[in-house]
């Protein structure tokens, strides 16, 4: 029998893992890691902000979600979650079946991308504003680029795998289908707070989330987590040498820029993709119809009610609200 209490709990204890993620993140941001950047390099060098990246995305992973997913692996919700709903597990579908949503999971998110680029480009000539995000193209420099391969490469695929994943949605997961499935997308996105990154990443995040739960394992989202990631870490590696201002100079008679180049074949894989993965989602709607179908834990009540009971914590409602407040903070922000 489903208890809305029972679900509005497993909510407000998983946003407040999401809660002391900002809190030891921003905390770490603005004590630890400027002393420990300070102690390692002079501040006015120039590989300065380089070491300060690297810490900072060493804590923010190592100390903002490592101790969350602590705190609730060895708490008492925690334990029965573990016993009950399987993490680092053989995954149950086939690697072809993994494969064909792959693809699938990045023509979403990449078409997810498209638009919320056209989407907000247009926001900004509309309303005559300019928004700001994040830069993560690397510097020409070996730590610069080492520092985004680290993080974007490694640290994130497996750090919030773990949180959002192998945490949130495995809580969760006990009571509902298709709606952790879907929560657990838009607070992947949510937590970004970066607009640009808020709904390719929880388009993303929902297919992660819904692979999981059809593998019964961590394991596939994990590896499209990583896809994503590496395709994204090799753009920020070749990107920051491309001197943007000349490009409109180029002409065919013109030196190739080697940058460029990977830069555009890149671009020419991620559309390979696109098209790939709209075939084969046709085809899977076609062919395997029982595709997308999730089984509900607890069937008598309906997903979008279980929807609505988890956005009415209160402990949600704050996170929800906080996250939306520092991403608009960020767009507008220097």
């Amino acid at each position: 029998m489903f208890s809305s209490k029972n679900f509005r709990k497993i909510s407000n204890i998983t946003s407040a893992l999401l809660i002391i993620f900002f809190i030891i993140t921003y905390g770490a941001i603005l004590f630890l890691v400027p002393l420990l950047t300070n102690l390692i390099i002079d501040k006015d060098s120039p590989r300065y902000e380089y070491v300060y990246n690297l810490i900072g995305f060493t804590a923010q992973y190592f100390l903002g979600a490592l101790i969350p997913i602590l705190l609730f692996r060895f708490s008492r919700e925690g334990k029965d979650t573990a016993q009950k709903v399987p993490c680092f597990a053989k995954p149950k579908q086939s690697f072809i079946w993994n494969l064909r949503h792959i693809i699938i999971a990045l023509f979403f998110t990449y078409s997810a991308s498209f638009i919320s680029n056209i989407f907000f480009t247009m926001l900004e000539k509309l309303l005559n504003i300019e928004l700001h995000a994040v830069d993560f193209s690397a510097a020409d420099d070996p730590l610069s680029k080492f520092t985004n391969i680290f993080a974007m490469m490694f640290l994130a695929p497996l750090f919030e795998e773990l949180l959002f994943r192998g945490t949130i949605l495995r809580n969760g997961a006990k009571s509902s289908g298709w709606a952790m499935v879907i929560i657990t997308g838009i607070f992947f996105g949510l937590w970004h707070v970066n607009y640009e990154q808020t709904l390719f990443a929880a388009v993303m995040g929902t297919y992660a989330a819904f692979m999981y739960v059809k593998n019964e394992s961590i394991i596939p989202p994990m590896i499209l987590h990583f896809l994503l990631n590496t395709i994204g870490a090799v753009q920020s590696l070749f990107i920051g040498d491309i001197d943007t201002e000349n490009l409109e100079n180029l002409t065919v008679a013109s030196e190739p820029n080697n940058s460029v180049l990977v830069i555009a074949f890149i671009g020419i894989i991620v559309l390979c993709l696109i098209i790939t993965g709209l075939v084969l989602f046709i085809l899977e709607l076609c062919l395997f119809r029982d595709s997308y179908k999730l089984k509900n834990p607890q069937p008598d009540t309906p997903e979008i009610k279980k929807f609505c009971i988890y956005f009415s914590a209160p402990v949600t409602i704050i996170a929800a609200l906080g996250m939306i407040a520092l991403t608009v903070f960020n767009a507008f922000s220097i």
